[in-house]
């Protein structure tokens, strides 16, 4: 045997074809085997290694005809040492594949139940952020909701925005809705109610729990049922209540007066009075006015010029102008008394005075 074959015995299995060069290899168990110019064929022992074990480097130099085998025959005990041999590397070979084979599924089992823990946690961890997400979300769309009157539905809530707002509410400040009647000041109040009336449609005055068998059907072609939004209502009133007490500067209204309406007016004006005292109490604006020692004042001056939390106006009357109609093209008719002929009271215009 020579060092190159004792070389291959003891490399690893899977380097051995390696080690060995094309030309040295033969096909497996099967040699010719030539003596005395006479060719006969022997096969080999059947072993894994002795396929790969290649004796071309060797030299038959007893040969008679000088044609020597490129290997020469492997005696009996040479075949049993490499057999020995070759199942001694054999049975290394599959140990260490078993314990390679029994790592690798103890690192999937630890992938798997590392997948499972690791997994699990974080689904948790996320789910208990998203509850965090939501609960406060809620609490937010409960605390606005509870500011802007969401405990009861109406199709305007969209259109509120909240906002801060500095009050001008000093008793030496001006504004153009304030000071004696004059063409500008009502101007003013014409511009404020002029999206007064707006369409409701039938969804939703079902969401808001109304009586759609005595609504006031618009008969304009398009359909929906005369609304208005309270804050509205409210400046009407605050209105009504300013022409009460200068009466006789707005002579639109003198009808009133007469013997079959003259209780109308007080009733009008007593009536907006309550009204706006529940509208201010059922809002409640809890910001906080301070007192202020001024100069020419010996008392606490309050300060009423501070910010507020309020509903962003524009985006309000710009939803009513959008939902507006025109009342006196409504054909608003009443089921036992027909058409109603006077929809609106007196308009108070520049030309009113």
């Amino acid at each position: 045997m020579s060092l190159l074959d004792i070389h291959l015995l003891k490399a690893p299995l899977r380097f051995r074809t390696v080690l060995i060069s094309p030309k040295h290899r033969r096909f497996p168990c099967q040699s010719t085997v030539s003596s005395n110019n006479e060719t006969s064929n022997k096969t080999m022992f059947p072993l894994p290694a002795l396929k790969m074990f290649n004796s071309s480097h060797r030299k038959n130099e007893n040969n008679d005809n000088g044609h020597g085998l490129p290997f020469s025959p492997i005696d009996e005990e040479q075949a049993a040492s490499s057999y020995s041999t070759t199942s001694s590397l054999l049975a290394e070979h599959a140990t260490e594949k078993l314990k390679l084979t029994n790592r690798r599924h103890r690192w999937q089992q630890w992938n798997l139940f590392r997948w499972l823990h690791f997994g699990t946690k974080d689904v948790v961890y996320i789910g208990l952020i998203a509850a965090v997400v939501i609960l406060f979300a809620s609490a937010e769309d409960r605390y606005i909701s509870s500011r802007c009157g969401g405990l009861t539905y109406t199709p305007a809530k969209e259109a509120v925005v909240l906002e801060k707002a500095k009050f001008h509410a000093g008793l030496n400040d001006t504004t153009r809705f304030r000071g004696d009647p004059r063409p500008e000041l009502e101007d003013a109040w014409d511009e404020l109610l002029s999206a007064i009336n707006i369409r409701v449609d039938d969804d939703e005055l079902t969401k808001m729990g109304r009586d759609a068998s005595t609504a006031v059907k618009i008969n304009d072609g398009k359909g929906g049922y005369a609304g208005m939004l309270d804050i509205f209502h409210h400046l009407h009133c605050l209105r009504m209540i300013r022409i009460g007490y200068t009466l006789d500067l707005y002579p639109a209204y003198q009808p009133m007066l007469s013997s079959q309406m003259g209780e109308l007016v007080p009733m009008h004006i007593d009536h907006c009075i309550d009204e706006l005292r529940q509208a201010v109490m059922c809002r409640a604006d809890v910001t906080v006015l301070t007192s202020d020692w001024i100069d020419w004042h010996p008392k606490p001056w309050l300060n009423f010029n501070v910010e507020h939390e309020c509903v962003n106006w524009d985006n309000v009357f710009q939803w009513s102008k959008e939902h507006w109609y025109d009342i006196k093209k409504a054909n608003l008719v009443h089921p036992h008394f027909g058409r109603f002929s006077n929809p609106m009271a007196p308009t108070c215009s520049s030309k009113s005075i």
